[in-house]
């Protein structure tokens, strides 16, 4: 096909096409970050609003947790309180358990914490006390019981094997039974 047109013709349309192609190529630019600003803000603005409901949400959880631990604790202490009994004590404590006690006191090394003492008075009067506690070590446990073996004033020290199983930390219970002393006089 022949364009019939004078050459200067040609290329002022030519010029009039390159003109008209970047003012469309700008509107689309132009357009496109007019676009891409709405649908970003839009969905900052979406985050945001997602972050908040987040926090909500997490905040009554929280509070939910804390309401939980809070009763599960007051039923604890319920429970505790339930079991809880208070003993009386004896009018005039037996002589012969303030010496146990000195014992306990006198012997007891800083690898042991004695936890509860608890006694019972036979018919001969004697002071028969399970101690239980903590030791550190297993020397510490060996050395504590030999030192009550050896003194004079205790009858029999028993510990079970079981005490001697573990090496550190190891719970323990001993049967002490004292040598008649002093008479008890009954409440």
């Amino acid at each position: 096909m022949i364009n019939l047109l004078p050459t200067n013709l040609i290329r002022e349309n030519r010029a009039r096409y390159r003109e008209r192609y970047w003012i469309v190529a700008l509107y689309l630019l132009l357009s496109l970050m007019v676009i891409a600003v709405l649908v970003g803000a839009s969905s900052h603005w979406l985050m945001y609003q997602d972050y908040r409901e987040q926090e909500k949400r997490s905040d009554n959880t929280k509070n939910k947790v804390e309401a939980r631990e809070y009763v599960a604790l007051s039923e604890a202490l319920k429970h505790s309180l339930d079991q809880l009994t208070v003993l009386e004590m004896p009018k005039q404590l037996p002589l012969s358990l303030v010496r146990l006690v000195a014992l306990l006191d006198q012997y007891q090394n800083p690898g042991i914490s004695l936890e509860s003492v608890s006694y019972a008075i036979n018919e001969a009067d004697n002071v028969i006390a399970n101690v239980s506690g903590l030791a550190n070590t297993r020397s510490s446990l060996l050395t504590f019981i030999n030192a009550l073996k050896s003194d004079p004033q205790l009858e029999t020290v028993t510990s079970p094997i079981d005490n001697l199983i573990k090496d550190r930390d190891a719970a323990f219970t001993l049967e002490v039974r004292l040598k008649p002393a002093a008479p008890f006089i009954k409440p």
